[in-house]
């Protein structure tokens, strides 16, 4: 009788510690390639989502023209509180000249109800603090709107702001305000 001898075989069941390192040192280096890009994320998220909401603004401060022949300012409505909530330390001025006081959230409806503009989703006026202001702009009435973030959700340093022109509204946000 013949024997077969399987002493000389290896038999490839796992992984030698040399192919591990290989594959652990290959995903660290995909890791640091795709964390700067989602880095910053968050704020770049946040940002939209109070740009949306400034162009449900423009929407509104238009509907409200067309009704008025004026633009509204968050101070002209009325039963509108004055709430400071120590969420934002300090006044913010937006790069468009809008100034923001510290604290101040809509917390009530006639804001939405004035411009049609939905604040009161589930965490928004916990993020942002919107304001809206009339102008006058080359003799044209106009106005300019404002979100800035507050402290208490990570959204001290952002703000976006949106201002009407004779040409149209635009739209800029600022990741670094003060």
């Amino acid at each position: 009788m013949s024997r077969i001898s399987h002493m000389g075989k290896r038999s490839n069941v796992g992984f030698t510690l040399i192919e591990l390192l290989v594959v652990v040192v290959i995903i660290g280096i995909l890791a640091a390639v795709a964390l700067p890009n989602l880095i910053g994320q968050t704020d770049k998220a946040r940002t939209t989502e109070a740009t949306a909401t400034l162009s449900g603004i423009n929407t509104g401060q238009e509907a409200y023209f067309f009704e008025n022949k004026s633009y509204t300012t968050i101070s002209d409505i009325t039963n509108l509180p004055n709430t400071f909530n120590a969420q934002t330390a300090t006044s913010r001025s937006l790069p468009n000249g809008l100034t923001i006081a510290a604290g101040t959230t809509v917390t009530d409806g006639s804001f939405q109800q004035v411009l049609g503009v939905r604040t009161d989703e589930p965490g928004l006026t916990s993020r942002w603090a919107f304001a809206t202001v009339a102008a006058t702009s080359g003799g044209a009435p106009s106005w300019s709107a404002g979100a800035d973030g507050l402290t208490n959700a990570n959204t001290a340093n952002l703000a976006a702001y949106m201002v009407k022109g004779i040409n149209g509204a635009f739209i800029d946000s600022d990741s670094t305000a003060n």
